[in-house]
């Protein structure tokens, strides 16, 4: 199903938008093809677009005004008119309700919008989909490589035509971040050095596909703020904020308390400057080792390079982020790489089939989710099954799937198990995608990694 026209529809690169004060962004269909297309506004300008109805236009995307998910189920003919007006810098978007009044959707200021990246899935009835990548507000890139997103999980009921629409905006940081530290052995994990608060010493877990940052409570201050960890939904209907959660690899995690702001995250010789971290009451030790939290690709992203080159026994590796890596090794294998619901997807085969794998340091194993392991026919093997535990509370017992052969870049790997698990935090992927996760097996099966943000590569080398 990952074959069908809406995929494969258009696939060249958009055209750039035309210069303008600020840019507006609609999702058209014609003949049954989606695409998304620019509308610059000027200062002091109005426009008016209708959407639904007998219109190409499907609705008029919401500008950002702040990171994060939005999600909105779209009836197929539901017929809306939207109102954009920019003024003294201001995006302002406004629907007409029934009544012919307007109500305010976002107002958010150009400058910031500038400094906004957006994921863009349109998710149909059959799960097809469609993905682009909005760049600095502006730039229209197609992404072929992540799976699409429903931030519903495909839980509101479809009709003919209808679509799902989930957004994902990160705001680039207003500094960016550099340094180097050593990357040691925590039990089947990497990790890096920390200092709580009090001074104690512990370390922070590296791992590419949490989405958030996380730190137990013993490594704030007994002082520190911890607020309520919140969401805003905005769409055509209105506004709410809703309480966040956290999913971690078997379920939703308990024991969240809340986020607090940072000034400062220093961990061993890379300094993070004004976070916002998710706060948990305790984590569990590591290999012999205090846990004081786990760094996620929302922080590691800031670098744009994140580099790792594995330890060896008693020989410690290193992490680098800022500049592209020169840690020694020759790359052996480069991917496309994108960032879906907050995981970093590169693309791969399994037992003949076209899967999106995330990239997982946080991972012991190699996995295809268990609904894409039956759709593919996979035979398991639950007599050799390995138990899993995320953060989430629950284990999970996963079957060993039988001989599949896996290929990365036109390369097998045969020498780590593929095994077959539910995994909560597939949940939002389009039913449609197979899905399942290359672990530090397969990771370590290279030298070094680097996640280039920039390029939007994953290189593998010695």
């Amino acid at each position: 199903m990952l074959l069908s026209p809406l995929l494969l529809s258009c696939l060249p690169s958009l055209a750039i938008a035309a210069p303008s004060d600020a840019q507006l962004f609609q999702l058209v269909r014609r003949e049954g093809v989606l695409s998304l297309e620019s509308v610059g506004i000027d200062e002091g300008q109005t426009r008016v677009i209708r959407a639904g109805g007998g219109s190409e236009v499907v609705t008029v995307l919401l500008p950002p005004a702040s990171p994060g998910m939005s999600g909105e189920l779209l009836r197929a003919g539901e017929d809306r008119g939207f109102v954009a007006r920019l003024n003294e810098g201001e995006l302002v978007l406004s629907i007409a309700d029934g009544d012919g009044e307007g109500r305010e959707l976002a107002r958010v200021d150009v400058h910031e919008l500038k400094r906004s990246d957006v994921r863009v899935s349109a998710v149909d009835d059959q799960g097809a989909y469609r993905s682009w990548h909005l760049r600095d507000w502006s730039q229209i890139v197609p992404d072929p490589i992540g799976p699409g997103i429903d931030l519903f999980g495909g839980l509101l009921p479809l009709g003919s035509g209808d679509l799902v629409l989930t957004t994902e905006t990160t705001r680039q940081p207003s500094s960016s971040v550099a340094g180097r530290t050593p990357l040691f052995e925590a039990g089947d994990h990497v990790a890096v050095s920390a200092r709580a608060a009090d001074g104690s010493e512990g370390c922070f877990l590296v791992d590419t596909s949490a989405g958030s940052t996380v730190v137990a409570r013993d490594f704030l201050a007994e002082d520190a703020v911890i607020e309520r960890s919140t969401m805003v939904e905005r769409s055509a209907r209105g506004v709410r904020t809703l309480d966040t959660q956290v999913t971690g690899a078997t379920g939703t995690v308990g024991g969240i308390l809340g986020q607090s702001a940072l000034a400062e995250l220093r961990l061993g010789e890379v300094r993070f400057e004004d976070v916002t971290v998710r706060v948990i009451d305790e984590l569990p030790s590591f290999g012999g080792k205090r846990l004081l939290g786990i760094l996620g690709l929302d922080l590691l992203r800031r670098g744009e390079h994140i580099s790792m080159r594995w330890p060896q026994g008693d020989v410690a590796g290193e992490l680098a982020l800022g500049s592209p890596s020169r840690l020694a090794g020759e790359t052996k294998m480069t991917l496309p790489l994108s960032v879906a619901a907050g995981l970093p997807f590169v693309r791969g085969v399994l037992a003949g089939n076209e899967m999106c794998f995330s990239v997982d340091s946080g991972s012991r194993y190699v996995f295809v989710t268990t609904k894409s392991a039956s759709r593919i026919d996979l035979e398991l093997d639950p007599a050799s099954a390995v138990t899993i535990r995320g953060l989430g509370a629950d284990r999970e017992s996963a079957p060993l799937t039988v001989d599949p052969e896996l290929l990365v870049g036109g390369r097998a790997f045969e020498d780590f198990p593929v095994y077959a698990a539910d995994l909560p935090v597939f949940a939002r992927v389009a039913d449609s995608c197979d899905v399942g996760v290359l672990g530090m097996p397969f990771l370590r099966s290279f030298g070094t990694c680097t996640l280039d943000f920039e390029s939007n590569e994953l290189r593998l080398g010695d």
